[in-house]
């Protein structure tokens, strides 16, 4: 119930050129989460989902990566702990940008679990690179990602290994949502985002004058 001037002026991203590259046929499953650890991020249901889909295909190997501060080192040696023989996991703690975008780049699916969003610039960065984006079907993520992206529900126990060996089953729906997902990016710009924010300081500005 905002009554004076208001308008919603989405993040953006730095554009890149597309790179399809897919690995998962080769038997090696290259997951990636950017966040912190914190509990919203909903880190246990993550990999408990990944240990318990390591332990029913073995033919695979699993390497799960994180990417962002490590709010709680108790929890991560615990997990540690369950970790399968099959399944290699990493929490590179924060990292430079084009670190990151490294990691991304190499990686086969990107997972996004987060309960509580304003409009998270990790999930831009995973499509701007092209990558099969996985993410918790709350808002924001559907209405940026749309059609472009595969969603699960972490109120069900098993919805995100059940969705991740959907996408390892089929390279094709692989190419086509690394397509998707970069095309979407497209709509997410530093420059329309930088004119809205000043098109609307200026319409601010000009009614503040009439006012006075």
């Amino acid at each position: 119930d905002i009554k004076k001037s208001n308008v919603v002026i989405p993040h953006g991203v730095s554009q890149r050129k597309l790179k399809i590259n897919t690995n998962i046929k080769k038997k090696v499953v290259n997951l990636i989460y950017v966040s912190h650890t914190s509990p919203y991020k909903n880190y246990d249901y993550v990999l408990n989902n990944i240990i318990q889909l390591a332990l029913k295909n073995e033919k695979f190997k699993f390497k799960f990566m994180s990417i962002g501060e490590i709010c709680d080192g108790f929890r991560i040696k615990n997990w540690k702990k369950l970790l399968p023989k099959n399944l290699e996991v990493k929490f590179h703690g924060k990292l430079y940008h084009e670190q990151t975008l490294r990691m991304i780049e190499k990686s086969d699916i990107c997972i996004f679990a987060s309960s509580a969003e304003n409009f998270p610039n990790v999930l831009l960065e995973y499509m701007s690179l092209g990558s099969v984006c996985l993410c918790n079907n709350i808002e924001p993520m559907q209405s940026i990602l749309g059609k472009a992206g595969i969603y699960f529900d972490i109120r069900i126990q098993h919805d995100l290994q059940n969705k991740i060996k959907l996408i390892m089953k089929n390279q094709k729906l692989q190419e086509s949502l690394k397509m998707l997902s970069y095309k979407k990016s497209k709509k997410y710009t530093w420059n329309k985002s930088a004119d809205l924010t000043l098109k609307f300081c200026h319409q601010v500005a000009r009614k503040s004058l009439k006012n006075d």
